[in-house]
């Protein structure tokens, strides 16, 4: 399993959002999922059936910043 964080993309959040890649299932496959830490998002955010590993981590990045741009946007509003 790898971890992935995005740090320097711009964001104040990326110290607390963490994306993992693994591989398993028959056959096998690639997913990543999206995790935040300290303090756990409250519901599974994953994607799975990915062919290879450049694939998932593709779509995790793109994930992960969609995430990202919706927190950053309600922290804005908040402000």
């Amino acid at each position: 399993m790898e971890y992935f964080n995005a740090q320097g993309w711009g964001y104040n959040l990326l110290n607390e959002y963490f994306v993992s890649i693994s591989r398993g299932g028959k056959p096998p496959q690639w997913q990543w999922e999206i995790t935040r830490r300290p303090k756990p998002l409250g519901i599974k955010l994953y994607a799975n059936g990915f062919k290879s590993e450049k694939a998932a981590k593709l779509a995790d990045e793109k994930a992960l910043r969609e995430l990202l741009d919706g927190v950053a946007g309600e922290q804005s509003k908040r402000a």
